[in-house]
């Protein structure tokens, strides 16, 4: 399977403190966080959008980056960076 690779990296803080960063390199570990670890709203329009986009990588139907800038995005509505 391919991981979808991001061209750049994407800084997200997971952790309850808020205050340590994971640094995520492809679609695998995106999705990862936001199926399990992500600790915002998982309702929330950006998040649904974030996941739809990491589905469709990994199904080989888009690019990685449109999962990078969506997980990207998803992001600022859980902690500032």
């Amino acid at each position: 399977m391919d991981e979808g690779h991001f061209d750049r990296p994407v800084r997200v803080f997971v952790e309850k403190r808020g205050n340590i960063a994971d640094t995520v390199t492809n679609t695998v570990q995106a999705a990862d966080i936001l199926l399990h670890r992500w600790p915002g709203n998982p309702g929330a329009q950006k998040h649904l959008a974030a996941r739809k986009a990491c589905i469709a990588v990994l199904e080989g139907i888009k690019e990685a980056r449109a999962a990078r800038l969506a997980f990207e995005a998803g992001r600022f509505d859980q902690h500032p960076v």
